[in-house]
């Protein structure tokens, strides 16, 4: 009973149900439907809207016109068009108005629209058509701007667009920007950087960049045309475009403004003109984040020199410039060393000329002229003891014993009656001598050098041993100190050297052989002061610039191996007061200057690191000496006089490699990028010396100097003016 009552109520419950609608009520209710959408119900209106609010230019310059364009939708289906009920207003935001000309246009009809000129708003009048798909107004609007900037938003509100099939549901807006007029700055003669710099403070911006040969009269890598031009009064934020300059029509690669014009860089020159291009590309591409402040100011050096000399702008100023950078002072480091060479050849040179003649025991110099080995020493001491007894007594006196057997050849120089055994100092095996030299020079400028007056003093102390009549060995130790006064200005070099010298000679009456050998440490202090200028209307000047000057001050320290060594060969013919003779000689030096790296306390930038230098040379030497001496009654006069021809067998002209200290690829795997070199002159393969001098010896051992040398070459003149007294000590 109970299974059978359940069924029953679900029978019930079924039935309770409404039964589906048969296919002729659905077509029905389908026309019923439809019918409501034609007759506009709007309980069943299709959405319309208005979609879009734009302006075109969306930016326009105070008091200028701009398009306004209101897109009205219609969703409707395809075919089905609406009829406005009421007026479409757009009220324009104030300081926003219709143009004049209003330029009334679009896809709905223009005669339903209203936009009087210099009125706050447009409208669509009331029974316009919406046509299927929507139409468009366009209406021309201006605003004024008494700021940078002034920002109009138009906005139409939901419900605004109300038509026979519905209204908008969602509002629309859109933004005109109206910029104050300005007046574009001239900025033709600044650099690029320089350029937009000023259009940015103007409320301006940069445009298009082209780069194109200038006029000579603007830097390279400066603007020399701009649009638009300078006055002009525009929009704030309108784009500036600028040309800049490769240089005045010369530069056949833009990125090589000063190597690339024909003939523009002298030749020894282009190394260091294709560095600065290298450094400054490198520069510009780094994080200007990492940069230290040298390496800025080194980018802004080198900006403002390819901005004043780029394309083949001023020749003689690049010139200049490039040699104020270049270092080349460097140079006078091998030269100064050759000179350290020459001092102690002719310090020890003068003792061995003294054992030629017997003269042992302790020998304090004052200072030595330099005069060659066999200059006539032997003949004045002859003719000093024909007239002088030993010790500077008269003639007549008792001669010492034990002289030489050089004395006893030599004794009858300037006709004298010399005892055969006397000799003016006694010999014995061991000798100490001390010796000074004062050396003075000058170089002229050449083409690669900086011009110096440089100047050297050198004390030479020794010990030597008399193995036998005819042959002497020694020791001697060498210190010197010079300074190199660079003539143009550009600054000093400083220098001392130690060194220990092997010494000896080989006599046989007339004839003789001497030979030293020298090796040695040099020191040099080193300052670099130079300018160059730059056209002050380049990139912004670094700090080592004020207007068109800009300064370098560098200091550098660094050493040098000293290697030198010397063979003198000669003879004597004598005929009575009267010695001449010819004499070769071989010079060998050899100098190695450490690697350094300057120090630049200004920061400049422009601080420069030298390669290890290396120089040599070896000279022959060949010539003669003569001498003729004259006795007075308060001593013995030797005018003498000697001149050689020399051959410089290491004719190869040197270079040194350069690079800036403040690369920014210095330290890394590839290497500095400025890398250039710095020429020495290329020497003077043939040249003569010629030399004219003095010398007295007066009672009591003391004897006078003075000695002019010169070295005449077709582009170096050297001087040295010697003048001393020498007391001699005889010991047994």
């Amino acid at each position: 009973m109970a299974s059978r009552s359940g069924r029953d109520r679900q029978r019930s419950q079924w039935a309770a149900l409404p039964r589906p609608l048969a296919l002729p009520q659905l077509l029905a209710l389908r026309r019923l439907l439809l019918a409501l959408l034609l007759l506009g119900a709007p309980a069943f209106a299709f959405a319309q809207t208005i979609s879009q609010i734009t302006f075109a230019p969306a930016s326009i310059p105070s008091g200028g016109a701009s398009q306004l364009t209101i897109v009205l939708g219609n969703a409707g289906p395809v075919g089905s068009a609406a009829t406005l009920t009421q007026t479409l207003t757009d009220t324009l935001p104030a300081g926003l108005t219709v143009a004049n000309p209003a330029g009334i246009g679009g896809t709905c009809p223009a005669g339903d629209v209203g936009a009087v000129p210099r009125s706050g708003s447009i409208t669509y009048a009331t029974g316009s058509p919406l046509p299927s798909g929507g139409c468009t107004i366009t209406v021309n609007v201006t605003g004024t701007s008494a700021t940078r900037s002034t920002y109009y938003t138009d906005s139409i509100p939901a419900g605004a667009l109300v038509t026979t099939i519905g209204s908008n549901p969602a509002p629309a807006s859109g933004t005109l920007t109206v910029l104050a007029a300005v007046v574009v700055p001239n900025i033709v003669g600044l650099s690029q950087t320089a350029a937009a710099t000023a259009l940015q403070s103007a409320g301006l911006a940069l445009g298009a960049v082209t780069k194109a040969p200038g006029p000579a009269t603007v830097p390279y890598n400066a603007v020399f045309t701009q649009t638009p031009a300078a006055g002009t009064s525009v929009a704030g934020g309108v784009a500036v475009a600028v040309s800049i300059s490769t240089g005045a029509g010369r530069a056949t690669n833009p990125n090589q403004p000063l190597t690339s014009v024909s003939g523009f860089v002298q030749p020894y020159q282009q190394s260091e003109a294709a560095a600065i291009e290298r450094v400054c590309a490198a520069l510009q591409s780094a994080d200007p984040s990492t940069l230290s402040v040298a390496q800025r100011n080194l980018l802004g050096n080198c900006l403002a020199i390819l901005g004043t000399y780029g394309g083949g702008v001023n020749a003689a100023g690049l010139k200049h410039t490039l040699d104020a950078l270049s270092g080349q002072q460097t140079t006078a480091q091998q030269r100064t060393g050759v000179q350290f060479s020459g001092a102690q050849f002719t310090n020890i040179g003068t003792r061995l000329a003294q054992l030629r003649q017997g003269v042992s025991g302790a020998s304090f110099a004052g200072l030595d002229p330099g005069l060659p080995a066999g200059n006539g020493v032997a003949q004045l001491l002859s003719a000093l003891a024909h007239d002088f007894g030993p010790g500077g007594a008269p003639a007549g006196g008792q001669p010492a014993a034990g002289a030489g057997a050089a004395d006893t050849d030599l004794g009858s120089i300037g006709g004298g009656g010399g005892d055969p055994g006397s000799s003016i100092g006694a010999s014995t095996r061991w000798g100490v001598f001390i010796n000074g030299s004062l050396r003075r020079g000058s170089q002229d400028t050449t083409t690669y050098e900086t011009p110096f007056d440089f100047k050297s003093n050198t004390i030479t102390a020794g010990v030597d041993y008399r193995f036998s009549d005819r042959f002497v060995f020694g020791l001697a130790l060498n210190h010197s100190s010079g300074s190199t006064d660079f003539t143009d200005g550009t600054g000093r070099l400083d220098s001392r050297n130690t060194s220990a010298s092997l010494y000896g000679t080989f006599y046989n009456k007339e004839f003789y052989l001497d030979f030293i050998g020298t090796y040695g440490h040099i020191s040099y202090d080193a300052t670099r002061s130079t300018s160059f200028s730059i056209n002050p209307n380049t990139v912004g000047a670094p700090s080592n610039c004020s207007g068109s000057d800009c300064s370098v001050n560098t200091t550098g320290s660094t050493g040098a191996q000293q290697l030198a060594f010397s063979g003198n060969l000669g003879y004597s013919f004598i005929a009575g007061a009267f010695v001449w003779g010819p004499d070769v000689a071989v010079d060998y030096t050899h100098i190695k200057v450490n690697a350094f790296s300057e120090s630049d306390p200004s920061q400049s930038g422009l601080a420069l690191s030298y390669g290890e230098d290396v120089g040599e040379s070896l000279i022959a030497k060949a010539g003669g000496h003569f001498s003729y001496a004259l006795k007075t009654s308060f001593g013995v006069i030797l005018p003498e006089a000697r001149i050689h021809y020399i051959h410089e067998f290491e004719d190869k002209q040197r270079s040194l490699g350069v690079h800036f200290t403040n690369d920014p690829d210095s330290g890394t795997p590839i290497g500095p990028v400025s890398n250039f070199l710095v020429f020495t002159d290329p020497p003077n393969k043939n040249y003569f010396d010629w030399a004219a001098g003095v010398t007295a010896q007066f009672a009591y051992g003391i004897s006078a100097f003075a000695d002019y040398n010169a070295i005449q070459s077709p582009v170096q003149r050297v001087h040295d003016i010697a003048f001393g007294i020498r007391i001699e000590l005889q010991t047994k």
